[in-house]
């Protein structure tokens, strides 16, 4: 099984292939890189910021997801969306590319706004971790209630007491 060792958000210096999508990770793109370790070979695992959240908000399993399992997820998950009433998606989605379904779907799934910032400048994250953290807001796990983000804050309590954790509201 694949070790994260660290993740981080640059700026892409060149065309990049998303490891989930397939789509270019175009020059000058934010993107998430993390970088792995697998039975000693260390290596690069490039995605779209929106593939990964969208692998979050359809909770996907990270540990097994490839393209062609997150291409297969994504288009069942896509098409029940969006299908008419004959199963048939509309014309003018099926003339999109998965990089603009992907940003579609993720715009229509992104309606958590509470989010759990467990200390000043750190917020739980939606990956795996003691808890999952981020230093970088945009990247917080989001919440539809205040009930379910106390649920999360409580959660990741078991792991540290976060005495000064607070459920935030973002009003964008």
């Amino acid at each position: 099984m694949a070790e994260l060792i660290e993740q981080t958000t640059p700026r892409a210096r060149k065309e990049y292939r998303c490891n989930l999508c397939g789509c270019t990770i175009h020059k000058g793109e934010k993107h998430i890189c993390q970088r792995c370790k697998d039975e000693g070979r260390i290596y690069s695992f490039r995605t779209h910021i929106a593939c990964m959240d969208i692998t979050n908000k359809l909770d996907m399993d990270m540990s097994e997801l490839d393209e062609d399992s997150f291409s297969d997820g994504f288009d069942d998950y896509f098409r029940e969306r969006y299908a008419d009433e004959d199963g048939e998606l509309p014309e003018h989605l099926w003339n999109m590319n998965r990089d603009e379904q992907v940003r579609m779907l993720l715009k229509d799934l992104n309606l958590g706004k509470y989010t759990v910032r467990l200390e000043e400048g750190v917020w739980l994250a939606p990956w795996e971790g003691d808890p999952g953290r981020t230093v970088i807001v945009d990247y917080a796990k989001r919440f539809r209630s205040e009930k379910n983000a106390n649920e999360a804050l409580n959660a990741a309590r078991l792991y540290r007491p976060f005495k000064d954790a607070v459920i935030t509201i973002k009003l964008k």
